[in-house]
């Protein structure tokens, strides 16, 4: 049977997305998940939690696996008893001390070696025949600290977009551990052309790209997203738009959105908004002060809510409003493709090598704040151009991210690197 190892982010929705594409396939499975202290985002997937406070106050996200013998032994690995939550304090202890008195590191340096322990510990329990790293820093960055103690085991490096690749390309010190990991993985995953061809300046080898442009969460249920025509017509004059990145990031800034609303307001009203994860309390005061008053009626905010809750928001809107500085294929664009809503997103590289303006989307650049509210007014205005967008937009998803074509090409994927 073909084993495969994951690391990732165990609270990142797009790793159980990924993963689960191997529900009731013939490959095992099994998540070394990473040490953010968050807890997983799926229950099904069997999951080793490197850091202790995952596990606080919820039992059922412990070792799950298939087989009692397997659970035992694992569950003997991560010493997943209450004798482990005592000792597990005094054991950090004494690899610190330990270690600062073999190799004189800090704290830091500590952990990295107490991970890296704990990833080698795994690997040798759990006995893989792939290693699928979801991202480059810091799971391809952490199986590569320890990659030389397992020639045997095939290795998929996943890019996620964004800041993954780009920004670290610009570091000297981590584009030197990008082309290895580039040079040492067996299979590089990208989800995005532009990505591929940043891996390739890179050093890394086109042989190694044959899975093509892939969702970084699997793709789409074509099934979860059929709709009737005559609601298609209803929600294109809807006149609501939804906000998905409603939060102040790295990869897209919340602040030229709102200022975009206010100018935009007088050309769209009447309209409403939902904003989503707009979790940053502060953030929120200074919307509710800084909006024109006659706004604020018409604007609904969401925090953290099910992904399930965030489609049928986007499946009723006329509208996403979805700019970023720094992306892959976003998520939330393909669904709103799928469910025909117009996205409003930025041209930049990645995007702009899947879709185009006034085909499939209307671009704005996050930064600016005038190019935001005029596409505000083309979107909500152009019902003859939105029309034609939804139409060419479902065509293009359904051709290029059919969740299950990709789940048949993965498995095979897996089984031929290790047959």
């Amino acid at each position: 049977m073909t084993r495969v190892l994951f690391i990732g982010l165990a609270e990142s929705s797009h790793t159980a997305s990924w993963i689960d594409l191997l529900e009731k396939s013939s490959i095992d499975f099994a998540l070394f998940g990473l040490p953010t202290g968050a807890l997983p985002a799926s229950k099904t997937i069997p999951t080793y939690m490197s850091d202790r406070r995952a596990r606080r106050g919820a039992s059922d996200y412990n070792l799950l696996h298939r087989t009692r013998v397997r659970a035992l032994v694992l569950n003997l690995l991560a010493l997943h008893s209450e004798f482990r939550k005592l000792m597990h304090r005094a054991k950090k202890v004494f690899c610190r001390i330990f270690l600062k008195i073999l190799h004189n590191q800090n704290s830091k340096q500590d952990d990295e070696l107490l991970l890296q322990f704990q990833l080698r510990a795994f690997i040798q329990t759990f006995q893989p025949r792939v290693i699928h790293t979801l991202g480059i820093f810091p799971s391809s960055d952490l199986f590569l600290s320890v990659a030389s103690e397992f020639p045997n085991i095939v290795w998929v490096a996943q890019v996620r977009g964004g800041p993954d690749l780009e920004l670290g390309a610009f570091d000297p010190i981590k584009k030197e551990k990008i082309k290895l990991i580039f040079e040492r993985a067996h299979k590089i995953i990208c989800d995005s052309e532009n990505n591929y061809l940043l891996a390739k300046s890179l050093g890394a080898d086109g042989d190694k790209f044959s899975m093509g442009v892939v969702s970084g969460s699997g793709g789409l249920n074509l099934n979860e997203f059929i709709m009737d025509r005559e609601y298609v017509d209803v929600k294109l004059s809807s006149r609501h738009v939804v906000w998905p990145k409603a939060y102040e990031s790295l990869t897209s800034k919340a602040s030229p959105v709102i200022e975009a609303i206010n100018l935009a307001w007088d050309d769209i009203k009447p309209v409403t908004f939902t904003f989503l994860w707009l979790e940053d309390k502060e953030l929120e005061l200074w919307l509710r002060s800084y909006l024109r008053p006659e706004i604020l009626p018409s604007i609904k905010i969401l925090k953290r809510i099910e992904h399930s809750e965030a489609l049928k928001v986007i499946r009723d809107s006329q509208v996403v409003l979805a700019p970023s500085i720094m992306d892959g294929i976003p998520n939330v664009m393909l669904e709103s493709m799928m469910l025909n809503t117009v996205p409003i997103v930025s041209p930049i590289p990645t995007i702009k090598t899947f879709v185009s303006d006034p085909e499939n989307v209307i671009f704005a650049r996050n930064l600016y704040p005038e190019e935001l509210a005029a596409a505000l007014v083309r979107s909500l205005n152009d019902s003859i151009g939105n029309k034609k967008r939804v139409a060419a937009n479902r065509k293009l998803v359904e051709s290029l991210y059919d969740r299950e074509g990709l789940k048949k090409r993965l498995t095979q994927m897996y089984e031929d690197l290790a047959p």
